[in-house]
């Protein structure tokens, strides 16, 4: 079974991204690479581009969660807080 996990576009990942730390990982390939100086011209405009495109997808994921994260403490914000009292 493969990093990759199904979702919809609002909930996380689709069929043919990378889970947040996947494309982390594969972004750290690429810098190694492009640091060795030794990739192909061709194959620096494609790691170039796939890395663009893991960055897109890492701000993404990162960003869903902060949202996810926020609602959390949000909820448990409101919990915390005592009811009015009640109008006599």
């Amino acid at each position: 079974m493969s990093d990759e996990q199904p979702h919809g576009p609002a909930s996380g990942p689709v069929e043919d991204e990378p889970t947040y730390e996947a494309a982390v990982a594969e972004l750290e390939e690429i810098v190694t690479a492009l640091q060795r100086d030794d990739v192909a011209v061709d194959e620096l405009a494609a790691k170039v581009a796939r890395g663009a495109a893991l960055v897109e997808i890492c701000r993404a994921r990162l960003r869903t969660a902060e949202l996810a994260v926020e609602e959390v403490v949000a909820a448990l914000q409101a919990a915390e807080e005592p009811d009015p009292p009640a109008e006599r």
